[in-house]
């Protein structure tokens, strides 16, 4: 399959927070759905936008990403807020061509996080459901400010559940992550800006940044980050694209 996934809002234009921070736990779940789908073999564009300064600029940028490929299905990564409590997933009608996909990620969600499941709903005024080209859906993982969904809240199980509700079947553990292994091969920045950290994780010191589109070779591969040739550190792969 070829999909397009991006996390909801934007680091400037930040969505809802409670219990939890919408943004900071979108991109972790988004983060991992690419890994996992691109582990099982299938061609992933993230196309998150994190510069816009607000919610309009925001929506058109990903659209615009979105509509720039040609692919099977738009996800679009979520938490929600408003008092309510369990996982939703939109769709745009009931003729919606994701909605199958949407079915059964709501219920592989709320099976897996043990958090109420509250189905498919469809609604036409989401700016990300109306304007991309492909079928898309828009994933409501949880509410951010419900104890209960906090206190049942996995990232890490959640990306499970929404890759294996897209792709109909369970995955392996040994899928959800790349083991370290020697590679080479080259890619290309799709972020505008990208860190290289250290060592290959999010709490490691910044050693420096790379700009969207530039090259490089990548030598190891460690749980979905790549070390650069340059042996200066290592950059998340879900920010790249392989050439």
């Amino acid at each position: 399959m070829r999909i397009n996934v991006h996390g909801g809002h934007s680091l400037k234009c930040r969505g809802a927070s409670g219990y939890l921070d919408e943004v900071n736990e979108d991109r972790k779940v988004k983060n991992r759905v690419i890994e996992m789908l691109r582990a099982n073999g299938h061609t992933v564009y993230d196309c998150t936008d994190d510069n816009s300064t607000s919610q309009k600029a925001n929506l058109r940028a990903i659209v615009n990403k979105c509509n720039s490929h040609s692919v099977d299905l738009d996800v679009s990564i979520h938490l929600n807020a408003g008092g309510g409590t369990g996982t939703e997933v939109y769709v745009y009608s009931n003729k919606s061509k994701a909605k199958d996909e949407a079915t059964r990620i709501a219920e592989k969600v709320s099976n897996t996080l043990g958090i109420r499941n509250r189905g498919v709903k469809t609604k036409t005024n989401l700016y990300v459901l109306r304007k991309t080209s492909s079928p898309a859906l828009l994933v409501e993982c949880c509410f951010v400010d419900n104890s209960k969904d906090k206190a049942h809240w996995n990232a890490e199980k959640c990306a499970k559940a929404i890759v294996e509700g897209i792709l109909n079947r369970n995955i392996e553990a040994s899928n959800t992550t790349n083991t370290s292994n020697n590679v080479n091969y080259i890619v290309e920045i799709t972020a505008d800006v990208l860190h290289v950290r250290k060592e290959p994780t999010t709490n490691s010191s910044i050693v420096t940044n790379v700009k969207k589109p530039y090259r490089y070779t990548i030598v190891e591969e460690r749980n979905g980050w790549g070390r650069l040739k340059s042996n200066v550190g290592w950059i998340k792969l879900s920010y790249t694209k392989r050439v």
